[in-house]
């Protein structure tokens, strides 16, 4: 074999086996990718319209561990006052006792199922400001995201700083009955959603 024919078997084999490698590691890369989704907690996952009588909107909470059997990880991103404490531990205590004071529900409100809550700590960081959103974005490694909210602006301002964002609705009226929407993404829908409209 000429000398020149085995330099160019060599670069062949070394070019398939460095593809080989390529596809191999984007494999991997796209087995491990890490999907979040963040959900406003009021008037989003728990209904607040009437004090003393929160409860989680029908379907909710299924739906949040539907998502997470996916793989998919779930939070909150939840504005609060700032007069609910001085330091991060004490604003979350405050706020779940606040909630858990207002709870009609037959079913106790479950905190567990959240990987993490994000609030601000002052009111200049209160949605839709973006400092709470990229805080949140920074900490769980700007993956493809989601931002579920009743606000349109919270969720424009979601969708601005990348993130998919959608807009919750509880019901229309029509001819003075409510009807029923599908009031989040459907579970079989929500991967392309979310990879098609987030630009992280």
């Amino acid at each position: 074999m000429k000398k020149e024919n085995i330099v160019l078997l060599i670069l062949i084999t070394l070019i398939s086996f460095a593809g080989a490698g390529y596809y191999a590691s984007n494999l991997n890369e796209d087995t491990s990718l890490q999907r979040w989704v963040f959900f406003d907690l009021g008037d989003t996952i728990i209904n607040t319209k009437k004090s003393g009588n929160y409860h989680y909107y029908e379907g909710s909470l299924e739906y949040i561990h539907a998502l997470k059997g996916m793989g998919i990880h779930v939070a909150i991103i939840s504005n609060i006052p700032e007069s609910f404490g001085e330091t991060y531990e004490q604003k979350i205590a405050t706020l779940k006792e606040y909630v858990r004071a207002h709870w009609n529900d037959s079913v106790e409100f479950d905190w567990s199922v959240f990987e993490k809550i994000y609030i601000p700590m002052s009111n200049d960081e209160l949605k839709p400001a973006p400092y709470i959103f990229n805080k949140a974005l920074d900490e769980t490694g700007r993956y493809p995201s989601l931002y579920i909210s009743e606000s349109l602006k919270e969720v424009e301002a979601a969708r601005q700083l990348g993130l998919a964002g959608f807009h919750f609705k509880e019901g229309t009226l029509n001819k003075a009955k409510l009807i029923k929407k599908n009031i989040y993404i459907h579970l079989d829908e929500i991967i392309d959603y979310i990879d098609n409209n987030s630009h992280l």
